[in-house]
């Protein structure tokens, strides 16, 4: 071997310097070792997933991730462009800054100050990037050339006016999310990525927390050029060594890790903190506090110019300071064990999986409430968060206030929080305060592992936390693993002002005599459908969230009830009859401020199909995605499982199917999927040629549908564009 890597998330580099034969045939292979499983809390996929790239040129060459573009001033802006490279004294570094095509700044040296004539500056609102173009020139000759898009955008936080982005106040509604790409798996993509950005960003998320591992290139570039912040997460658990994971790896590795991540964040806009971990208890004692001051000064001395974090759960380090528990963990001695054998590790359960578990089995709200309530968490929370920038609370709002009597110059953020009960007092302690800067809510989309933790049982609980086989999704994302909204999502929604009317959601009738059994992270299996043929007559729950201070529900025009809301929420016990269900919201004076209804879906059903994008660039690495939904003649969708099966002719092939149904037995990987809620998504992948499309989607009782796409390489593709082609 002439090089390899521990760490699956954090991308890396094998110099083949004097390893290639001239005149001769190379093999260059690539494998990854991953037979020791389980390796993770989550789906951690295998193999290959993320792109790789062979990189030629001279000897005398920038550095791979060798260029940083630090805004140094708004008025005037200046922006300090840094280079590493290999060259010799003899080689110069000439750098140009372009604003769409044109030069606008022009500088030489390794390290040179710009001015930037008439700044666009770069937020979420207003994703304006530069590009930047250095050149080595050695001899008057260009020895190496390196372009890299960035944008101006400055970071200041306190506790008297929160998280400044250029100068001004800026709050997060964040979303964590997990690193892989739903019924893609593993697979990282730039256009699964910019698909996956684009959909929170138009759910009105404007940050992303990567729970937790450093995020891919072509996230960070998707997230620059949709306008989403990001909060960088190096790492989980620190030492925790109950799985074959990287914990067994982490004491030796976690330093040059830790840079590769920093170096390819510098240059990216979007990434507005650093996160050094998640979760790890032993931070309430010397031997987590001190690696955790390695770690944060590290990182400080890497790049100085985003704030530090760490997702700190309460609960578990008062546990640990308070009780001495220790929640999983095996010895130190076993953590730093040099091996890197096929002997898998067999210790306890981990940090978060034990405390995952305990929660279960109590009452998880008061429970947690109790663990971190302020006086009785400040001992084993305030040494660690002291030496954060932000101090990050994971499930900890219950002491937000509380803390900040005792702490008042803190900056904090709900680094991961729930939207279930308390959500909207949470956000709006968030929006009242500038001392706290956002709020990531768990998750933002819904991912594969931890199975079944947002499962709503009924009966008989089938799992304390996760759920047994055929559970394969985690079930709590406020997006499906589609990228549907689900219920949950409007509370949380609601609670931000991101939706200002009723939200109606109903439990299926064939549950109507069965005991709901609600699990950590969703309260609800309601849907906003009242299309139930067959029960007729039949009892059922209706859900509804609104603003107000109570809400009124009719049938058909009949008036069903009037409930006043708590937190948001009022819930009723309505025979169905098809037709149409409607609320309306008031506040406590009588004025009507919002009003939503259902209706029962027509006699036809019929298979209606949504491209995200109406053609493929001809490069083997583009995505469309198709959603499928079964609607009546108006469009209105059916809420059915009705198997579908898609096929795909031409310049493409089908990559991935499958629908937002949390137990399945059916695979990503084949040709049909069954509909959950009467929706499924088909993500189509180009093959490397310019061609047409036919994808073809059929079903039993149902008239099949065509869907004609195009494949195009760049000249043909800006041909189609110039004379009108149809672009979504």
């Amino acid at each position: 071997p002439v090089g390899g890597h521990l760490y699956g998330y954090s991308g890396f580099y094998v110099d083949l310097s004097g390893k290639w034969r001239r005149d001769e045939e190379n093999t260059i292979r690539v494998f990854v070792h991953n037979s020791c499983t389980p390796n993770s809390r989550w789906y951690s996929g295998a193999g290959i997933y993320r792109p790789v790239y062979m990189l030629t040129g001279e000897k005398e060459h920038i550095l791979p991730d060798g260029i940083r573009i630090v805004t140094k001033s708004l008025q005037p802006t200046v922006i300090e462009v840094q280079v590493e490279h290999t060259g010799t004294e003899r080689c110069q570094v000439q750098t140009e800054i372009l604003w769409k095509g044109k030069v606008v700044a022009e500088g030489k040296g390794n390290c040179c100050c710009l001015e930037l004539p008439d700044a666009r500056l770069w937020n979420h609102e207003h994703p304006n990037l530069y590009s930047c173009i250095v050149n080595l020139v050695k001899d008057q000759r260009i020895c190496d050339r390196s372009e890299v898009e960035f944008g101006v955008r400055t970071l200041d936080w306190n506790a008297r006016e929160g998280l400044l982005i250029n100068g001004e106040s800026q709050k997060l509604v964040g979303a964590c999310m997990h690193h892989d790409r739903g019924i893609l798996g593993a697979f990282e993509n730039k256009a699964a990525a910019l698909y996956r950005v684009s959909r929170l960003k138009k759910a009105g998320f404007n940050a992303i927390r990567g729970a937790h591992n450093p995020q891919s290139k072509e996230l960070l570039e998707a997230c620059d050029e949709l306008g989403m912040y990001v909060v960088e997460e190096f790492f989980d658990g620190w030492f925790t060594s109950g799985m074959n994971g990287y914990p067994r790896h982490f004491q030796k590795e976690w330093r040059k890790d830790l840079e590769l991540s920093v170096r390819k964040c510098c240059s990216h806009p979007s990434v507005i903190a650093y996160s050094i971990g998640n979760e790890v208890a032993e931070t309430a004692g010397e031997k987590g506090l001190a690696l955790a001051r390695e770690i944060t000064e590290l990182t400080r001395r890497l790049d100085g110019t985003r704030p530090v974090t760490m997702g700190v759960n309460l609960m578990m380090n008062t546990m640990q300071k308070k009780f001495g528990f220790q929640l999983g963990g095996g010895e130190e001695k076993e953590n730093e064990r040099e091996d890197t054998e096929d002997q898998p590790i067999s210790g306890r359960m981990d940090g978060s999986v034990m405390f995952n578990f305990m929660v279960s089995l109590f009452a998880a709200r008061p429970f947690i409430e109790a663990m971190s309530a302020p006086k009785r968490s400040d001992p084993g929370s305030r040494e660690i968060f002291g030496m954060l920038d932000i101090a990050g609370y994971n499930y900890g709002d219950m002491a937000y206030e509380g803390h900040h009597r005792m702490h008042p110059e803190r900056v904090l953020m709900g680094t991961e929080t729930k939207a279930i009960a308390g959500v909207k007092k949470r956000i709006d302690m968030v929006k009242k305060y500038p001392w706290i800067i956002g709020d990531f809510v768990w998750t933002g989309w819904d991912y594969l592992g931890e199975c079944g933790l947002g499962i709503i049982d009924y009966n008989r609980n089938l799992g304390s936390f996760t759920k047994p086989y055929p559970a394969e999704t985690a079930g709590c994302g406020m997006l499906d693993l589609n990228g549907n909204r689900e219920t949950m999502y409007y509370d949380l929604a609601l609670a931000w002002g991101l939706y200002d009317k009723p939200y109606i959601a109903v439990s299926h009738p064939k549950h109507a005599k069965d005991r709901m059994i609600s699990s950590m992270y969703r309260t609800t299996d309601g849907i906003d459908s009242w299309t139930f043929p067959g029960y007729e007559g039949v009892k059922t729950r209706v859900r509804v969230a609104s603003p107000g201070d109570y809400v009124i529900l009719a049938v058909n025009g009949h008036i069903c009830g009037k409930k006043r809301l708590k937190d948001q929420i009022a819930v009723f016990r309505v025979p169905y009859q098809p037709g149409k269900i409607s609320v309306r919201s008031y506040e406590r004076n009588g004025k009507e401020i919002g009003r939503s209804s259902l209706k029962t879906c027509g006699r036809e059903k019929r298979i209606s199909i949504c491209p995200s994008c109406s053609w493929l660039s001809a490069s083997e690495d583009d995505l469309i995605y198709l959603n499928i939904i079964l609607t009546d003649e108006r469009g209105q969708y059916w809420p059915e499982e009705r198997k579908l099966y898609v096929s795909v002719e031409g310049a493409a092939v089908l990559c991935g199917i499958g629908s937002g149904n949390v137990r399945t037995t059916e695979r990503y990987t084949g040709d049909f999927f069954t509909t959950y809620n009467g929706k499924l998504t088909a993500v189509i992948r180009s093959v490397g040629r310019n061609g047409d499309v036919r994808v073809r989607v059929c079903g039993r009782g149902l008239e099949e549908r065509i869907v004609r796409l195009k494949a195009l390489n760049r000249p043909v593709l800006e041909k189609y564009i110039n004379q009108g082609g149809t672009m979504k």
